[in-house]
């Protein structure tokens, strides 16, 4: 019977059209949309002069001004699946593909592309731009190039996917490696682990054998440094910039199975008091 309905609703969607549901329009009317001709693949990123850009999986890069219309598009002679894309001051565009990355001036010319070994499999988000460096992931390694020509600086050995990454204002870079932190400084030499090998964890918590954090995204970094991290065991951790912590609040977590984790990095308010 399971099976004989399962069939049923397949054969059906062959032919009923689902209708196109309006968004509520509960906020700030749309002032205009553009669709792209490709998948966007990444959240937009605006320069200084206005432009909007994003990146695509078939590999374009779109730049699109106020009113939404196509400026202009870089497509690279090279692999599909782009990753999101990154600014530096002076507003040059910095995104990597499979085993390539690429930097192109504001108005989409390409600066540059370097080789990465191996599979590029995030940047962006999970990437970082510090002073006159980019970071990412390549193959099992986490590499730092020269915004300048792509040129690699330094790599430091990581398992596949770690490439969550934070520079703070002394150009330190953090890593988030599952269960543990890691700070380089901008030559690449190590500078704290988190856990430290002499560390204390407290006893875990009711229901668990094992309690130890796991550090999905990148941190959020406060005005005095502080790095905010939310664990996938739902809780949400502060540590200096030295790599000690300094607190630790668990938002609700009542068994393995009912838990809050964290989706995203935390974000911090200008408020003022």
């Amino acid at each position: 019977l399971t099976l004989g309905i399962i069939l049923a609703c397949t054969r059906l969607s062959h032919w009923v059209e689902m209708p196109d549901f309006a968004p509520a329009q509960n906020g700030p009317p749309v002032k205009w949309k553009q669709k792209l001709p490709d998948l966007v693949s990444s959240a937009p990123a605006i320069g200084k002069n206005g432009l909007i850009y994003v990146t695509t999986r078939t590999g374009p890069v779109y730049a699109l001004d106020r009113s939404g219309a196509i400026q202009w598009a870089y497509r690279p002679d090279y692999s599909p699946s782009s990753s999101a894309l990154m600014l530096d001051r002076d507003g040059n565009l910095y995104f990597s593909m499979v085993a390539k990355i690429f930097s192109l001036t504001p108005d989409g010319q390409k600066r540059w592309e370097a080789d990465c070994p191996g599979n590029v499999f995030r940047m962006s988000e999970h990437g970082a731009l510090g002073d006159g460096v980019i970071y990412s992931t390549c193959d099992e390694n986490f590499s730092a190039f020269s915004t300048a020509d792509g040129q690699e600086l330094w790599r430091v050995p990581i398992s596949n996917f770690d490439d969550k990454a934070t520079v703070l204002k002394n150009g330190a870079l953090v890593l988030n490696k599952g269960w543990t932190l890691s700070a380089f400084d901008s030559g690449g030499n190590s500078l704290w682990t988190f856990p430290p090998p002499d560390y204390i964890a407290p006893p875990p918590r009711k229901g668990l054998i094992s309690d130890a954090p796991f550090f999905d995204y990148p941190a959020a970094v406060g005005k005095d440094e502080t790095l905010y991290l939310g664990s996938g065991d739902s809780e949400l951790s502060a540590f200096t910039p030295d790599g000690t912590l300094k607190w630790t609040y668990d938002v609700g977590f009542t068994g393995p199975m009912d838990s809050t984790r964290f989706a995203s990095s935390p974000v911090i308010t200008g408020m003022k008091r």
